[in-house]
């Protein structure tokens, strides 16, 4: 995503942008853009996992009904949800995921000037997302399990989701006011 966001800058031409009302209004539609980049290779992702585990010799279509809540798994979930809506649930996290970082990194690739800070923050960012997701009590006891809070997991993601939508919306207000001197 960082082209999206880089490529003007790094070509003096956000001067040129920035002296036009439609230059200025740019930053929204970068932001779209991102959000339908991100939303696209998440199903792109997605789309390829999921081809891989259905078209195998050994499906699993027989428990899609059957509880995740059984002696077969380590503890017990908050919810008595089926092996399909489990699925579900999790592709749902995980496209609020994507969005939730989309909109994160594209708030800080507004900010870096250069390549190599915008790497390091990008790697930074993603390094601290991915330690919070692939935590030990999310591998061991899975979303919703009964060992950590209720809705620990939904609610980090909403609250990163509503942060990064904040800084977004901040970010585009003073994109909006900017001028060519700044």
């Amino acid at each position: 995503m960082s082209p999206i966001f880089t490529k003007d800058r790094h070509r003096n031409l956000e001067q040129i942008q920035y002296t036009t009302k439609r230059g200025r209004k740019l930053y929204k539609d970068k932001i779209i853009a991102s959000l339908i980049a991100s939303g696209t290779i998440v199903t792109v992702e997605l789309g390829i996992l999921f081809f891989i585990y259905l078209t195998r010799e050994n499906t699993v279509e027989v428990f899609y009904n059957s509880s995740i809540n059984s002696w077969l798994t380590f503890g017990f979930r908050w919810f008595d949800l089926t092996f399909k809506e489990y699925i579900f649930v999790v592709i749902a996290l995980v496209y609020i995921l994507s969005i939730s970082v989309s909109l994160f990194i594209a708030f800080i690739l507004r900010k870096c000037n250069r390549y190599i800070t915008l790497t390091g923050i990008s790697l930074l960012l993603t390094l601290v997302f991915f330690k919070l997701v692939t935590a030990e009590t999310l591998i061991w006891g899975g979303v919703f399990s009964i060992y950590t809070p209720k809705f620990l997991i939904i609610g980090f993601l909403v609250t990163m989701t509503i942060i990064g939508i904040i800084l977004v919306l901040i970010q585009n207000r003073n994109e909006k006011k900017r001028s060519i001197l700044n």
